[in-house]
């Protein structure tokens, strides 16, 4: 299992695969998730082999308990998790060993941690064919508009988005934070969106939707801290939702074999002065 501490009061916790089965359970959830591990971007090949082989551990003995209760088999599902982080013969052992355990669904999960965008989008159109194709694939943390597109046409059927609720908090995901009236507005537009489908008018940008159009686009920033006259990589950029705006992903080719004039810090912005062509 795992132990961790509650980030609210402290206090000590220790799970296992029979403890969140039963935590489940009693939440009622129509889908269930196996308790596994997610490995970190980057990570080497030989930790990531640890998270596969754990993960199907703590799978196998969820399905055990899953098996062996009439009631949780009559009202809720079992997913599947596949980890391997970026590796392919990773990606492939997990997605084996967890179809070879047979669940109601699969999920794929360790993406969306880091990694640069097109390389989680490899790790799932590698991953994709090793799955059955009746039970519903889900991609893991995954839910903005342009991924959702993308996903569904490699063959995904579930995606899921968390948005927090307070920009005031340190992280990534808290600085393009909604709050619950802007929540409320980014609902009630996505409902608008939904019925404007095949429909064929155009109009202004409401001064609502520009306010939220910053927060929808990404922006280029560091993958890593990244120390001045380094020469940069694909893997050295991200394109990220963040807030302030920054340049968008378009731009990101020209930043390619340039040499930084200055640090960067993680998630922080690139704007064309920072760098200078060699």
């Amino acid at each position: 299992g795992v132990e961790f501490r509650s980030h609210i009061d402290g206090s000590l916790h220790f799970f296992t695969p029979e403890k969140i089965m039963a935590i489940q359970k009693v939440l009622g959830s129509d889908i269930m998730m196996v308790l596994d591990e997610c490995s970190p971007h980057p990570c080497e090949h030989k930790d990531a082999l640890k998270a596969v082989n754990r993960t199907t551990l703590w799978a196998r003995r969820c399905r055990e308990v899953y098996l062996k209760d009439p009631t949780l088999r009559a009202k809720q599902k079992l997913f599947g998790i596949v980890q391997g982080s970026m590796f392919k013969d990773l990606r492939e052992q997990s997605a084996r060993d967890i179809v070879d355990i047979g669940f109601e669904g699969y999920a794929i999960g360790g993406v969306s941690v880091g990694e640069p965008i097109e390389h989680m989008f490899d790790a799932v159109h590698h991953v994709v064919p090793f799955l059955p194709k009746t039970p519903p694939r889900y991609l893991m943390g995954i839910g903005m508009p342009d991924q959702i597109v993308r996903a569904v046409g490699m063959g995904i059927d579930i995606q899921e988005k968390h948005i927090t609720h307070d920009r005031s908090k340190k992280g990534i995901d808290h600085e393009a934070a909604l709050n619950p009236d802007e929540f409320t507005e980014f609902v009630r537009m996505c409902n608008e969106v939904q019925a404007a489908r095949g429909k064929k008018e155009w109009r202004p940008f409401s001064p609502n939707e520009e306010k939220y159009r910053a927060y929808a686009r990404k922006s280029i920033v560091a993958a890593r801290d990244l120390a001045k006259g380094t020469v940069l990589m694909e893997d050295d950029l991200l394109a990220l939702r963040a807030s302030p705006p920054g340049l968008p992903p378009v731009d990101l080719p020209r930043f390619l074999g340039k040499t930084l004039e200055c640090a960067k810090s993680r998630y922080e912005h690139l704007i064309s002065d920072d760098v200078r062509g060699d």
